[in-house]
């Protein structure tokens, strides 16, 4: 795959805690610089990159009721209200893991439509399952609800907890959604053959922190 074609998969990502504005800036200098896809960033970060990213073709990508899903829906709202004023393009936000182990599917599909209605038209919803806390079975059902939730994207991971994302995952995912659902394959994601195995296991979308190293593998 050509490298023009493999950073359109690119959600270029920094959600450590820990990292600085110096170091926000030039995360999202390098983002435009590649030309990804997306630039992903916790909510903070987005007064320091949106100057940024928003002069450029790359979307700008935030994060709700992150890295756990387990705050109050008026929470989740607080924080879609601030980052609806940088004008982001995409959200990333979590299922209510709560719900789910717990048997509310109903109550976990209805709290992705309502924050899918609280977004413009326009804005991508992708929704984290956290697949490494999920059985095989679990999986296939937590994509489901997604989808029938309306979000446009499966997101398989936070890399907060537990494993990352494997081949299996996206596979399970793609056989629960069918072709038409978006996959965000993310968590752990370091080299060139993962992320060209996860592309054809069937994601979208390659949510990595690595993505100047996965790059330079194409010139070696």
């Amino acid at each position: 795959m050509k490298r023009d074609d493999l950073v359109k998969f690119f959600d270029y990502t920094i959600l450590k805690p820990d990292a600085t504005d110096e170091i926000l800036r030039k995360f999202a200098s390098e983002a435009v610089e590649m030309n990804v896809k997306g630039a992903c960033v916790h909510l903070i970060a987005l007064p320091i990159v949106s100057p940024i990213i928003k002069k450029s073709n790359v979307k700008l990508v935030t994060v709700a009721g992150f890295p756990f899903g387990s705050m109050p829906m008026n929470v989740k709202e607080s924080e879609i209200a601030y980052a609806l004023k940088f004008e982001i393009d995409e959200l990333d936000i979590v299922l209510n893991l709560n719900y789910f182990k717990s048997g509310k599917k109903k109550e976990a599909e209805a709290e992705i439509r309502r924050i899918k209605n609280l977004l413009p038209g326009d804005i991508i919803l992708k929704v984290i399952i956290e697949t490494g806390l999920l059985s095989v079975e679990e999986i296939a059902e937590a994509a489901r609800l997604v989808s029938d939730g309306g979000a446009d994207f499966v997101k398989t991971c936070t890399g907060f907890i537990g494993r990352g994302v494997t081949v299996e995952d996206v596979k399970i995912i793609r056989s629960s959604v069918g072709k038409s659902m978006d996959i965000k394959a993310s968590a752990g994601i370091k080299t060139l053959k993962q992320v060209l195995e996860l592309i054809e296991a069937g994601a979208t979308r390659i949510g990595l922190s690595a993505a100047k190293e996965v790059l330079s593998e194409l010139s070696e």
